[in-house]
């Protein structure tokens, strides 16, 4: 029942938004985004360096819907990170023939300075193919754990 499973979802997000609003203070006025934790926990196994992370989290940071689409500056990018342009040019470059972010051809309405926007939907498939692994893996885990905790059927050990 979705309905029944985003009541549930909702009721957490509403705990966790008065968790995090204790831990973090004022600093939360400022902005934040979401993301799933596997991008950090995962990131070697992914093939992303912590440039690449960052990228992707500057990227994410403004994409807050589905369908609208981030358009960050990768000159905005370099500053925030404090490496060249032209780093972070090539990074997203790298980024797109991994699979990672397609940049869509930039656009501007007329008069209006021109655009380039990123769809992200390459990030989300990797990282839901890298949390399938994650929770698959805690689910082994906690299997042998469980295991290594029951008793012995034979006295002895055997």
């Amino acid at each position: 029942n979705p309905a029944a499973g985003q009541a549930t979802f909702e009721g957490i997000l509403a705990h966790e938004r008065g968790a995090i609003a204790n831990k973090w203070g004022s600093a939360l006025d400022a902005g934040f985004q979401v993301v799933p934790s596997v991008l950090v926990k995962a990131q070697s196994r992914l093939g992303l360096d912590a440039v690449d992370c960052m990228i992707l989290l500057n990227l994410n940071l403004r994409w807050w819907q589905r369908d609208r689409l981030p358009y960050p500056p990768p000159a905005l990018i370099a500053q925030r990170m404090g490496v060249s342009r032209r780093t972070v040019e090539r990074r997203l470059f790298r980024l797109q023939i991994a699979g990672w972010v397609k940049r869509l051809p930039a656009d501007g309405m007329s008069g209006q300075p021109k655009v380039r926007k990123y769809d992200l939907s390459g990030m989300v498939v990797r990282l839901q193919e890298a949390a399938i692994i994650a929770l698959n893996q805690r689910e082994y885990r906690a299997r042998l754990t469980s295991k290594s905790k029951l008793p012995s059927s034979l006295p002895d050990g055997r």
